[in-house]
C-alpha cells in the first residue's frame, strides 16, 4: 500500500513541476517574435478603443507571454492584422 501512495506523490510532483513555466511566462518578457515587418504589443481586449480602424486575426494570446503580434495594412494603414508571436527568438 505504501508503494501506490509513494507512487502518487510522486506523479503529483512531476506534474506540479510541469506546469510551473507556464505560469512564470504570464505577464513576462515575450517568449516568442513576430514575422518580418510585424510588431509586437499587448492584446487589446476592446475593439470599440479605436473605431476609426479595423482589427483582424485573433487578439489571443496563445502562448500566454501577454504579448500578440501586429502589423499595419492597407492604403492608409486602417486595418490592423494580429496573430500570436510563436516564431521562436
Amino acid at each position: 500500500m505504501s508503494r501506490k501512495i509513494g507512487f502518487v506523490m510522486f506523479l503529483v510532483l512531476l506534474l506540479t513541476l510541469s506546469l510551473v513555466p507556464l505560469v512564470a511566462a504570464e505577464g513576462s518578457e515575450p517568449v516568442g517574435g513576430c514575422p518580418p515587418n510585424w510588431h509586437l504589443h499587448e492584446p487589446m481586449h476592446d475593439g470599440s478603443a479605436h473605431p476609426d480602424h479595423r482589427h483582424v486575426g485573433t487578439e489571443s494570446d496563445r502562448n500566454g507571454d501577454g504579448w500578440i503580434c501586429g502589423k499595419h495594412v492597407g492604403v492608409d494603414g486602417s486595418i490592423h492584422v494580429h496573430t500570436d508571436n510563436n516564431i521562436r527568438f
